[in-house]
Formats: C-alpha cells, structure tokens, sequence
C-alpha cells in the first residue's frame, strides 16, 4: 500500500462515527467468536473421546487465533502485558501434554508413570488456566469498542464462550 492509499483509508476511518466503527469492531470480533466456537466443537468432540492430547492442541489454536487477531487489530503492545501469561501458559500445556501423553511404549518398558489422579489434576488445572487467559485476551477488545452497548455485548459473548470452553473441557 502506497503513502496516498493509506492517507485516504486514514480520512475514511476518520470521519465514520462512533456507532459505525464499533459495529465494524462487533462484526470482526463475532468473525473470531465464530472460528474459535468451531475450534471449541473440535475439542469438545475429543474431550468426550478422552483425546486429552488432542484436545490440548485445540485449546493452544484458540490461543493463537485470539493472538493473531489481537495484534493485527490493535498491535503487539496490546496483548504485550499478557505475554508472559501466554508463555507460562505454553510451557505448562507441553509439560502437560508430556503427562498425560505417554506412550503405551514408555509405559510397557518402565518408565515411570504418574498416577491416573495426577494427570487428571494437572489436566483439569490446565484448562482452568486455558480460561483465565482466554478471558484476559478477549478483553483487550472492550476497551476499543466506543459504545456501552457494543462493549457490554462483548463481555457477555465472551462470558458464554468461556463457560462453553470450560463446560467442553
């Protein structure tokens, strides 16, 4: 995009009301709600076939639809605060993984296994924490939004999506 473009998308964006861009907002952000429900179908279906890795996988593409979407939106700086959250949160899910994942090799010769309890307690654990990042991602949207309504909106939509993911996991 040359300079010229980009300062007549400038005056566009500029002179469109409050409304118009939080409903231009409302529309991208049900886009996304949309991609991730589809996602929580995935883990729900591998949830219910005890695919406890799989599922583990489904959770981390929700992370990184909400990622990508938040910083081409709104930048880097916006999910910034939230990074460390996220790596814990990445480091925490391969260990997991590693868990609940062992093979029917690894155990047959001998490695050591954790116990059934164990691995549910981190599993469980971990998709608590799945939630509370999911839920301060989403919220980097309500404050862009410039209306009430769109904002309150929002805040409920995410409110159903998280007590879905929690619910499937």
């Amino acid at each position: 995009m040359n300079f010229e473009e980009f300062s007549r998308q400038l005056a566009v964006n500029r002179d469109i009301s409050p409304q118009s861009q939080d409903e231009r907002l409302a529309d991208e952000c049900i886009a996304l709600l949309a991609i991730l429900e589809r996602l929580l179908e995935s883990l729900g279906k591998q949830s219910a076939a005890g695919q406890q890795v799989e599922v583990i996988e489904s959770a981390k593409e929700m992370l990184v639809e909400m990622l990508e979407f938040l910083t081409s939106h709104f930048g880097t700086e916006a999910v910034a605060l939230e990074i460390a959250r996220v790596c814990e949160l990445r480091d925490m899910a391969k260990d997991v993984q590693t868990l609940v994942g062992q093979s029917f090799f690894s155990r047959l010769f001998g490695a050591k296994s954790a116990s059934q309890e164990l691995k549910q307690q981190a599993y469980r654990q971990l998709g608590e924490e799945f939630a509370v990042v999911f839920r301060s991602l989403l919220a980097v949207v309500d404050g862009n939004f410039r209306t009430h309504p769109q904002t309150n909106e929002w805040r409920a939509s995410c409110r159903v999506f998280i007590d879905d993911f929690r619910r499937q996991w």
